[in-house]
């Protein structure tokens, strides 16, 4: 049987290294990268951790646990009548399919907003870096 698992993070990931040996395992991820330790993102923007520490799994972690991963390919739609997810890179045919998307960073509406960062990729992080660099100083919030 065929699991098709939508999300590249530490659920996505963690479940597909456990049916793995058991499964046809198949991992849509729209991020362009691997697997990344998003909690260790502020370090990586403080400089105490490099980028490729971030990535605690090799590349070819996937292939060894026979782990079909499609990354920069984004779920646009789910079939169940046909038991297929459409994606920008092609239909894929499962039996079981898990959303495991991960969260989302809530963007307030406010005044300003355009000078709002929000940190949930390595993109964003990257960004964020550079604004330090060319600027000295930012602002930081956390919810209450």
């Amino acid at each position: 049987m065929r699991v098709v698992i939508v999300g590249n993070g530490p659920g996505g990931v963690e479940l597909a290294k456990a049916l793995s040996g058991e499964f046809e395992v198949t991992i849509i991820e729209r991020e362009k990268l691997p697997y990344y330790n998003k909690p260790m993102l502020s370090h990586y923007i403080a400089g105490f951790l490099p980028e490729e520490k971030l990535f605690p799994l090799p590349m070819d972690w996937y292939g060894r646990k026979g782990i079909d991963l499609h990354l920069g390919t984004s779920a646009l739609l789910i079939d169940r009548a046909r038991n297929v997810l459409m994606t920008s890179g092609g239909e894929f045919p499962y039996g079981i399919l898990v959303l495991a998307t991960g969260a989302r960073a809530r963007e307030p509406v406010v005044p300003g907003k355009e000078y709002l960062l929000t940190l949930r990729t390595l993109s964003d992080a990257k960004r964020i870096r550079e604004g330090l660099e060319e600027e000295g100083e930012m602002l930081t919030s956390s919810p209450p």
